[in-house]
């Protein structure tokens, strides 16, 4: 069995004042792809925050269609991580193992559903690395 990391950087659009509730207009999109049958394992997000205000902590879920109704990773929260002379600006990384099967020729986007527990912020940038087996 063959294995391989897999990269993708999210398109995010409408990423701005990210709040209390999920917003599916605000999810960020990774397009996993559509060759050939994978198995993935240990898979890490990474979300770079900016305009951070009042909001700790992110609560993620991972979902492969748009609504959020179909869940690969059920909410999960991470502390954010501010710099450390720019309080505005921070980081929030999740890492799961987590078994998830696509099929031979199925075209795969997952989407990348975002809260806070208080505030807001505005997700700048995604990114997620996954391990495959073929």
């Amino acid at each position: 069995m063959a294995v391989r990391h897999i990269k993708s950087d999210a398109v995010v659009t409408a990423a701005t004042s990210i709040g209390t509730s999920f917003d599916k207009s605000k999810a960020a999109t990774f397009d996993v792809g559509n060759n050939a049958a994978l198995m993935y394992s240990d898979i890490y997000f990474r979300l770079d925050l900016s305009s951070i205000s009042g909001a700790s902590s992110i609560t993620l879920r991972i979902t492969d269609d748009a609504d959020g109704d179909s869940i690969i990773l059920p909410d999960t929260a991470a502390s954010i991580a501010t710099g450390l002379t720019t309080a505005t600006s921070g980081v929030v990384a999740f890492y799961a193992e987590v078994p998830f099967f696509k099929a031979p020729g199925e075209d795969l986007t997952w989407y990348a559903h975002v809260k806070t527990d208080a505030g807001t912020v505005t997700v700048s940038s995604a990114q997620f690395v996954a391990k495959s087996f073929r």
